[in-house]
């Protein structure tokens, strides 16, 4: 075990061309080789306003395997169009339709990573964090989930796992079904069995109008589930048990069928990784958020619009279904956010990208609820100061990592735009 393990974060836009088309993503001077590699996906190039429509993408690769889960949702139609796709052999989506945008791993490189665009009809952004140092391991799958599964493959015990699921077996890019679900969560090993994890999910029914055609599940003890479009009921979720010497165990908390679940797993070596969920606070004075027991680098946010957890919403709400996520550390943040709703005629469908801001919170009318930047780092955790709070006290789960090099206790952390190689 040691410390050489390093995490950093960048953006860029996916090229327009006919495939394959190569694309090197680097950071210039980073000065080592990622590992591993997170890809989330927007439904357009930056925008510095909201825009429409919502077709979010998230996706992975450890150097050998790669895995990603695109949704769309069409806004201002009468009738809902909403599409899911998942794929094992690429680490990018975008579908509408049909597919627009596939990339596929080729090779890390020297401050980056080296891209091939099979599907290259439409530019789209896309934040990407890279992991990597000499102490640093990556093991990404796909498996299929009955009431339990003991994961051997990483070979390693895990820092942090992060999970995408599907009811349907990922059937490729040429796979697209009907409604937009999408689960993603992530577990962190504090050394408690079970260990702490969250997970946001949402569906939106394809072919509908009426109250119960979109529904949202968050969680505050299951690591990946989905929610059925209606009926106010979880489809499927999984909970990781316990973390051990090769890897960890999924076991079924909700349903009664196989699932899929694609994993990407990291061991930051003698480095932690720990989860603290918060509530957004009303007021805009300071907010410390700790209790990680280590002074975090890097952060990783998955956020809900609404205050209840582990409760299936599909009321005819307008911050019913609304989730982001994002990345920030000492030098470079972004993050997503994603709503939609088709309870309502026509339908409703937005995304926001944000580079200044570590958090943000937006309602259906293309309004900002809330959103955050960094005030300090601190011995514990990070302070964050939110212009505009909220009264509606959505939550935010936080997963905290350590890495190389550590920020400054005290500082204050104001990202800034990387460049694009």
């Amino acid at each position: 075990m040691g410390t050489d393990v390093k995490i950093a974060s960048t953006y860029f836009d996916t090229p327009v061309g006919t495939p394959p088309v190569s694309k090197d993503v680097t950071i210039p001077d980073l000065g080592w080789t990622p590992k591993a590699a997170m890809f989330f996906g927007s439904s357009l190039t930056y925008i510095a306003a909201p825009w429409h429509p919502s077709s979010p993408s998230i996706g992975w690769t450890d150097g050998t395997r790669q895995a990603a889960i695109a949704t769309y949702n069409q806004d201002n139609v009468s009738t809902s169009v909403c599409k899911h796709c998942g794929s094992t052999s690429s680490c990018i989506l975008k579908i509408t339709n049909a597919l627009t945008v596939e990339g596929v791993f080729d090779s890390f490189i020297e401050n980056g990573v080296r891209l091939s665009f099979t599907t290259a009809g439409a530019a789209t952004y896309v934040g990407v964090i890279f992991f990597g140092g000499d102490d640093f391991q990556a093991y990404a799958d796909k498996v299929a989930v009955g009431a339990s599964l003991d994961v051997t493959a990483p070979g390693f015990r895990p820092s942090a796992v992060f999970a995408l699921g599907k009811i349907a077996d990922f059937g490729g890019s040429g796979s697209i079904l009907n409604t937009a679900w999408l689960g993603f969560g992530f577990a962190a090993d504090d050394g408690s069995d079970p260990p702490p994890q969250r997970c946001v999910s949402w569906g939106f029914g394809n072919g509908m109008t009426g109250q119960a055609s979109s529904a949202q599940y968050v969680s505050s003890d299951e690591i990946v589930a989905l929610p059925n479009i209606s009926g106010g009921t979880v489809n499927f979720a999984h909970q990781v048990d316990t973390f051990d010497a090769n890897g960890f165990t999924f076991t079924r908390t909700t349903g009664s069928s196989t699932r899929y679940i694609a994993y990407l797993a990291i061991d930051l070596g003698d480095f932690e990784a720990n989860i603290i969920e918060a509530a957004v606070p009303s007021s805009t004075t300071p907010q410390a958020i700790s209790g990680f027991g280590f002074a975090p680098t890097n952060f990783v946010t998955l956020s809900s619009d609404h205050a209840t957890l582990d409760t299936v919403v599909t009321t005819d709400d307008a911050r019913s279904v609304t989730s982001g996520w994002g990345y920030f550390d000492s030098s470079a943040s972004w993050h997503m956010c994603n709503s939609g709703q088709i309870d309502a005629n026509p339908t409703n469908s937005n995304y926001s990208i944000q580079m200044a801001k570590v958090v943000q919170i937006m309602d259906l009318n293309l309004g900002e609820e809330a959103a955050a930047t960094v005030f300090t780092w601190d011995a514990d955790g990070v302070t964050l100061s939110w212009s505009p709070g909220t009264s509606l006290v959505p939550k935010v789960f936080y997963l905290g990592m350590e890495s190389q090099p550590a920020p400054v206790e005290g500082g204050t952390g104001l990202p800034v735009q990387a460049v694009i190689g």
